[in-house]
């Protein structure tokens, strides 16, 4: 008797330890497997995880991206966009198909100003600011350049370089896209270092010099040369003649805007009897495609040049007008 209440009392003590160790050394009887005359060997039930073994479930792709077509380009998700059909102006000079709503949806973001209200006295002085500052518009802008040069596979450009200033608005999210540096073309006294000049040369409103940083392209680089607009051809020339001096080729020039009416394209393939005349251009928007109803300029009177008190004022005033 006394044996038996020994051992009664030693299986609830082990009872007892047992329901006290950590939860990571317990896990759930397996049940024994037992012989079936029809397929042999065979598990009563399946086999229980283990208490302590973490559930595992299956990757499922999250709901808002599911109908959407994005391509894995390193560590960042890229949106592919459709590019509009591209169509010849002539020589080496390609501009995307006007008549696409796309397109036609950039040229209603850009505004013009008249000499009045413009930094320079042309006729027309469009502001790229229209598409900066609408963030679905200068993405679709982006996409375009984007998908144009993706596109084109290892015979792309290997560096973007963009023009001061404007071009430095659309030259880096196209190179931060496809992975490859931005590079700067500064007007001079602007860059610090070692640098490369491109010797005056005249735009359709004053003339510049702009420079590169020696190192900053190289031998075998394939250069895209991005601005917000070729006029006159002259800025747009002095990056081709950096570029050269650096012993980089231009892959190819690429604007925002073209002023076919200033044969900007034309002068760039006649310079120095045609040394870059195989060098395409190509534009998104022709000024034809922004008619007059972009016109931005204020009623008569208005001034040039205001206060913060004025501004505030007749931001006021503007603000009651589209109330009435």
């Amino acid at each position: 008797a006394e044996r038996a209440t020994s051992t009664a009392r030693a299986a609830k003590r082990r009872g007892v330890r047992d329901r006290m160790a950590p939860t990571a050394t317990r896990t759930r009887a397996t049940p024994q497997p037992t012989q079936s005359r029809s397929s042999g060997a065979r598990f009563q039930r399946k086999r229980r995880r283990p208490i302590h073994e973490p559930v595992r479930h299956k990757h499922r792709r999250h709901p808002h991206t599911s109908h959407h077509h994005y391509l894995r380009e390193g560590t960042h998700p890229v949106r592919r966009q459709m590019l509009p059909a591209v169509v010849s102006l002539g020589a080496q000079h390609f501009c995307l198909d006007q008549s696409d709503d796309q397109v036609k949806r950039i040229a209603k973001s850009l505004p013009w100003y008249g000499p009045r209200y413009s930094p320079h006295d042309v006729p027309s002085f469009y502001d790229v600011s229209g598409i900066t500052e609408n963030p679905a518009v200068f993405q679709l802008v982006v996409d375009f350049f984007v998908e144009r040069y993706r596109a084109q596979g290892e015979r792309g450009p290997t560096h973007i370089a963009g023009f001061d200033a404007r071009g430095f608005l659309f030259g880096p999210p196209i190179a931060l896209a496809l992975e490859i540096p931005f590079v700067m073309i500064r007007k001079a006294g602007k860059l610090p270092g070692v640098l490369v000049t491109s010797g005056a040369y005249v735009t359709e409103y004053s003339t510049d010099e702009t420079v590169m940083r020696l190192g900053s392209v190289r031998a075998g680089d394939r250069v895209v040369l991005v601005d917000d607009l070729i006029a006159t051809g002259g800025t747009a020339l002095a990056g081709f003649d950096l570029v050269d001096q650096l012993g980089a080729k231009v892959h190819e020039f690429a604007a925002m805007v073209s002023l076919p009416f200033l044969d900007g394209v034309g002068k760039i393939h006649a310079y120095k009897e045609g040394k870059y005349e195989d060098v395409p251009c190509f534009t998104m928007v022709d000024d034809a495609s922004i008619g007059p109803e972009m016109c931005s300029d204020p009623p008569d009177g208005t001034p040039r040049m205001v206060s913060a008190e004025q501004a505030a004022a007749m931001e006021a005033d503007i603000v009651a007008k589209r109330a009435c």
